[in-house]
């Protein structure tokens, strides 16, 4: 019984201190790319088990739905550090209206309905041009054509992962995502970079 309530007490106290260190910005350039490296990691898990569980009209989709939307709220408080709460809330809406469309695209694919498609995929682009837009106000360094860029390429490997799994493809559905791995971590590491050269004095140099 002790050792249980030990246990549960360090369990407790290492639970206690991750929190607190969640809250607090990356300190050094390197924390920073890991960090954003995480959630767009994440991103892509998230998003991954959404089609999967949308296309094969699983059980789960609900609290998969609702996860992969959520995360958009904590990729967008990244940028809360260096450009305020108000920057924050902004691109957590416009990122919410994308990742909403997504999943109106994908459950479209899913339930046949081929006429929607193009229609809901121009709107799926149009949002995300609208999330680089209003990146490229926050950072200069953050070229807007290339940002721009770097989303769609994004787009149209979750598009070729999403039509891969509807049609049972798996090797064109996994080729896509080894893709969107490579491309997430240099999406990240352009943000990354962007925010280091914008506010040096916001990271110790002792770790690039």
């Amino acid at each position: 019984m002790r050792k249980t309530i030990v246990i549960t007490l360090v369990l407790a106290f290492g639970a206690a201190i991750g929190a607190a260190r969640a809250d607090l910005p990356p300190r050094t350039p390197g924390e920073l790319r890991i960090e954003m490296r995480r959630l767009w990691d994440d991103q892509l898990i998230f998003t991954r088990n959404f089609i999967i569980s949308t296309l094969a009209m699983s059980p789960d989709q609900f609290p998969v739905t609702e996860a992969f939307l959520g995360h958009q709220a904590a990729l967008a408080d990244a940028f809360t550090p260096y450009y305020g709460a108000d920057a924050s809330r902004e691109l957590a809406a416009r990122l919410s209206t994308h990742a909403t469309i997504t999943v109106d695209l994908v459950r479209i694919i899913s339930e046949g309905d081929v006429e929607a498609v193009p229609r809901t995929r121009a709107h799926w682009v149009g949002s995300a041009q609208q999330v680089s837009a209003y990146l490229a106000t926050l950072n200069p360094g953050w070229d807007a054509a290339e940002l721009e860029d770097r989303l769609l390429t994004y787009l149209e490997l979750t598009m070729a992962e999403i039509a891969g799994r509807s049609i049972r493809n798996w090797e064109v559905e996994l080729a896509a995502y080894e893709r969107l791995r490579s491309h997430a971590t240099g999406l990240a590491d352009f943000l990354s970079n962007g925010i280091i050269v914008q506010h040096p004095a916001q990271f110790s140099p002792t770790r690039m």
